[in-house]
């Protein structure tokens, strides 16, 4: 079974590393819930390893690697709105055609 990010920090070699990688943050997106989660690498690394060995299932995607909270933040406003300006888009009118066309 994989061991936690917090294991490996007291081992030595990779202390650097590890604390680099927590440093960074993350952007990530959920097509399922359709929402948006800001965290540290380190934190989704775990959270990812815990899912892998547990079999779960999970869509959350990661979409930026931000040094600052603010710019994973920003980012994801700039995303909503680029979302929002393509609702109208003639892929969205397909996936509504396609939809409608299952519900007849």
């Amino acid at each position: 079974m994989p061991q936690k990010l917090i294991a490996i920090e007291a081992t030595g070699n990779h202390t650097k590393k590890i604390k680099m990688i927590k440093n960074y943050i993350i952007a990530e997106y959920s097509v399922s819930q359709k929402c948006f989660h800001v965290h540290d690498l380190k934190s989704m690394l775990n959270h990812n390893i815990e899912n892998m060995v547990a079999l779960g299932d999970s869509d959350w995607l990661p979409i930026g690697v931000f040094e600052e909270e603010r710019q994973a933040h920003d980012y994801i406003a700039a995303c909503r709105e680029q979302m929002e300006k393509q609702k109208g888009s003639w892929v969205n009118d397909v996936i509504r055609k396609a939809t409608k066309f299952e519900e007849d």
